[in-house]
């Protein structure tokens, strides 16, 4: 445990302030995707204890719409964020550079590899970050529509209207 929390620490270390915005993204985005999970699940459960009825169309499309709408709402804000981790990611990569290149300017001494070092550090991490939070958010995003939709067609398959859920 403590060889982790000695990781942690170095990671907000070396890749600075926007490490920081990665690890709330971090936070907001795997929420949001569970939570996203957690709607799909329940009114999965829901449909299942209480099966539709044929006899009302117009109340099948309403619970349609409402699903697609709740679904859809919920995955268009991981998506925000999905792609906003790469983003800040790159800004600590474009920080940890403009770094390096103020120190090579300025120093002239031995400490002019470490500093270039930590510069480099600062980038490849906060690169490394973004991609490690957005990739496995990409594609759970995509499972939990895909689940959506599974669950739409299954349980709403007395309306005529087709999914059109993006």
């Amino acid at each position: 445990m403590k060889a982790l929390e000695t990781t942690f620490n170095e990671l907000f270390a070396n890749g600075g302030l926007p490490m920081v915005g990665l690890f709330v993204l971090s936070i907001a985005l795997y929420t949001s995707l569970c939570r996203s999970l957690l709607t799909v699940t329940k009114i999965r459960r829901h449909l299942r204890s209480h099966p539709l009825s044929s006899e009302d169309p117009s109340t099948h499309s309403t619970m349609r719409s409402s699903f697609r709408a709740r679904i859809h709402k919920r995955l268009r804000f991981s998506r925000v964020l999905t792609v906003a981790a790469p983003l800040l990611g790159l800004l600590g990569t474009v920080m940890g550079m403009l770094n390096t290149f103020n120190v090579l300017s300025q120093e002239k001494s031995a400490d002019t590899a470490t500093s270039v070092a930590e510069g480099i550090s600062m980038a490849l991490v906060t690169t490394q970050a973004g991609l490690m939070v957005a990739l496995p958010a990409l594609f759970l995003t995509e499972w939990i529509k895909q689940l959506s939709k599974r669950s739409e067609r299954m349980f709403f398959a007395q309306s005529s209207k087709p999914s059109t859920l993006t």
